[in-house]
């Protein structure tokens, strides 16, 4: 019994980190077009402008892809939380 429990937790251990390396992989596949001359540091440069002004300076740097990437990357941080989170129960 305890072995079937062991070899259950493997499988789920190994799989969530599967699922982890993945959605690392696609999150920096993502935020890579965000990085630009205007703003060095991508998504994190967005997260911490200081004012209106600057957010807005940021936006208008991306292209229609780019701003298209930085919403998706909202859907996949919530996965990514998720995975993150039942990967280290």
């Amino acid at each position: 019994m305890k072995k079937q429990a062991l070899i259950q937790d493997k499988r789920l251990f190994y799989g969530l980190l599967a699922a982890l390396i993945l959605t690392f992989w696609l999150l920096r596949g993502v935020l890579a077009p965000l990085a630009n001359d205007i703003n060095k540091s991508g998504i994190v440069g967005f997260e911490l402008a200081h004012s209106l002004e600057c957010s807005q300076i940021i936006m208008d740097s991306w292209d229609a892809s780019a701003t298209r990437n930085a919403r998706l990357s909202l859907y996949y941080d919530f996965i990514f939380l998720a995975v993150y989170s039942s990967f280290l129960r």
